[in-house]
């Protein structure tokens, strides 16, 4: 990620007149889905529209994770913030930390996750995607252990969504720190964090 907040944007926005046809596909996908909320597009949206079959594909994934998940929204987003914290992807935990509250994870829990160690008071089904998640992007692996704890919390159809929500919100977070996007404030708790882990 980008340590110089003054620097350009990497990759600018298009105007309108110089979107190609595929581009301008996009455009319409972007602006139906849950991004229609959003008043700006996500920068790192205009690195991903150079490649716009690409981001005609992945946009639905986007959308289905907001939206279509047989996890419970309070699940997907614990999941989700587990990913920013361990990519240190600003722009993910600034969306994601509130609509987590919203969803039902407690506060406390979404201000600890920051200094990296594990949150006191989680609820049991949260300890389970906690331990889980933690285990899968530390490793890369997934003990048996890990498994048979989480099937005994999560349908297949549950169990595949998370492993995919992680994997996801991963890519999402790769792409935003290859576009140089860079959100301040999360680099101050990034940092806080480092000092107490």
């Amino acid at each position: 990620m980008s340590t110089d907040p003054l620097e350009p944007l990497r990759f600018t926005p298009i105007a309108p007149e110089d979107l190609t046809p595929e581009q301008q596909a996009v455009m319409k996908l972007y602006r139906s889905g849950w991004q229609a909320q959003l008043t700006d597009l996500p920068k790192h949206h205009w690195m991903t529209l150079r490649s716009p079959k690409f981001a005609a594909v992945v946009t639905p994934v986007s959308n289905f994770f907001r939206n279509e998940s047989s996890l419970p929204a309070r699940l997907n987003e614990f999941a989700i913030l587990l990913t920013a914290r361990h990519m240190e992807s600003q722009f993910e935990w600034g969306l994601h930390s509130k609509w987590a509250v919203r969803d039902g994870v407690s506060p406390e829990v979404v201000d600890a996750l920051p200094r990296g160690d594990k949150p006191a008071g989680l609820q049991a089904d949260e300890d389970i995607v906690y331990d889980f998640v933690t285990e899968l992007l530390s490793t890369k692996r997934v003990s048996t252990a890990a498994f048979k704890r989480a099937k005994s919390l999560l349908s297949d159809q549950q169990y595949s969504d998370l492993v995919c929500v992680v994997g996801y919100y991963t890519m999402v977070s790769m792409e935003i720190a290859a576009a140089g996007v860079d959100v301040p404030a999360w680099a101050d708790t990034v940092a806080a964090a480092k000092v107490h882990a």
